[in-house]
């Protein structure tokens, strides 16, 4: 894989990653949704039903179908995540900890230069960053 095809999956990773985050909440409030208490007003008219709660049925419906679409989220969040840490043999303790909290840990780059004691304006975790992917790049592709 060439330098830009690595950035790239990392950067799909930390897509993925937020993507789940949202479908995980959906799936939560839907689930609350499920436990609330569902009062009946009956000063209307009466109707008639099929004595199943169509409502609950929707919404059981929906939270299945979401978790199948996280399932698959992961999957893919784990297949980069393999991708990756197969390729990180060759780095030293400071890119695997540099590409790890970037992409992975989704840190902005002031908290990276804060952590490593890199200068911010200096871009030096930034240049780090890049030599690491280089590195997974020309292993990856021998």
């Amino acid at each position: 894989m060439t330098f830009d095809e690595i950035k790239e999956k990392l950067k799909e990773y930390t897509g993925l990653k937020k993507l789940l985050e949202a479908k995980q909440t959906q799936i939560s409030e839907l689930r609350e949704g499920l436990t609330a208490i569902r009062a009946t007003d009956y000063a209307k008219e009466k109707v008639c039903s099929s004595g199943k709660s169509d409502y609950i049925e929707t919404i059981l419906d929906r939270i299945a179908r979401l978790e199948g679409r996280a399932n698959t989220l992961m999957q893919r969040i784990f297949d980069i995540e393999d991708l990756i840490a197969e390729n990180m043999d060759g780095l030293s303790d400071v890119e695997q900890a540099i590409v790890i909290d970037r992409y992975m840990n989704d840190m902005s780059w002031a908290k990276i230069c804060k952590k490593y004691y890199f200068s911010y304006e200096g871009k030096g975790a930034q240049k780090v960053l890049n030599r690491a992917i280089r590195k997974i790049a020309n292993k990856k592709s021998p």
